[in-house]
């Protein structure tokens, strides 16, 4: 090897896990010896996932509706990807509810919900007589309850971190059913973005006592909006020590703040490594 020399890693030319782990397999072994390495330029789609159910367990939450004298429990399981509160929770629960019928029908055949999610949870009482004009939805199995009751929205023990993601913390809401309109702001902050700030790792490096991600050589936070190239850019490169040894790979994987490997939708990533002897500082 020279004195210096740049590897570009990237979808074409590694194989790919999560699209945020690109494992390079070099042609034979490559030996290195007093080098250091950093990143000379890349590029990383704005496209990770705030709902993971094997990262994140974050994708399931319950809710109740009247039925008669009781009241019916259904499961709501997101799938994973990118979600905020008001159009994406929000919306999912209202798809689910629609699907269960799970709701009724005004004057013009729109579907009234009873329950929203915004920056606070609402659940206004299923009445026990039809308003004016108002139907149950075709092929509804639930009946109008006995007494006016609101839906509840459930975040059990299992499923804390869902809560996180809209500010609440385990429990039912409200609490017990109500017949008048229930509302409520979360006791915790909301976790919309489990993963904020981003990591470029390179398994060359091994640094404990440097960083608290050992491998880091690169962080970064998201400036694009969702869908967007985020280019990468170091105003001065800096160089980080690779451990002396005999390599028949390179890894390079992006990583969230706790050091938890990313889930990107879009595998259009490409960084280039700058590899150089060891300067004297």
């Amino acid at each position: 090897m020279t004195d210096s020399s740049n590897i570009t890693i990237n979808g074409a030319n590694s194989t790919v896990t999560d699209n945020s782990r690109f494992e390079y397999r070099l042609k034979g072994s490559m030996t290195l010896n007093d080098m250091e390495i950093a990143l000379a330029k890349g590029t990383v789609f704005h496209s990770f996932l705030n709902v993971s159910s094997s990262v994140y367990k974050n994708t399931t939450l319950q809710y109740t509706w009247p039925n008669g004298a009781g009241m019916d429990t259904y499961t709501v399981t997101m799938p994973d990807g990118m979600y905020d509160i008001d159009n994406g929770i929000d919306g999912f629960i209202k798809n689910q509810m629609l699907l269960n019928k799970t709701y009724l029908v005004d004057s013009t055949g729109d579907p009234v919900y009873y329950m929203n999610i915004r920056a606070n949870i609402t659940s206004t009482p299923v009445p026990t007589v039809l308003p004016s004009g108002y139907s149950m939805p075709a092929g509804a199995t639930w009946t109008l309850p006995t007494v006016a009751k609101t839906p509840q929205l459930i975040i059990s023990g299992d499923n804390a971190n869902t809560g996180k993601l809209i500010g609440f913390d385990v429990g039912s809401y409200p609490n017990v059913v109500q017949s008048s309109v229930f509302q409520v702001n979360g006791s915790l902050v909301p976790q919309i973005n489990p993963q904020y700030e981003f990591n470029v790792c390179v398994s060359l490096v091994n640094l404990p006592y440097l960083n608290t991600i050992p491998d880091m050589i690169y962080n970064f936070t998201f400036t694009r909006p969702p869908g967007s190239q985020e280019p990468l850019v170091p105003y001065e490169k800096q160089f980080y020590s690779v451990t002396n040894g005999s390599y028949s790979e390179i890894i390079v994987t992006i990583k969230d703040q706790k050091g938890k490997p990313v889930l990107l939708r879009d595998p259009s990533s490409s960084f280039t490594l700058q590899l150089r002897k060891k300067r004297k500082h």
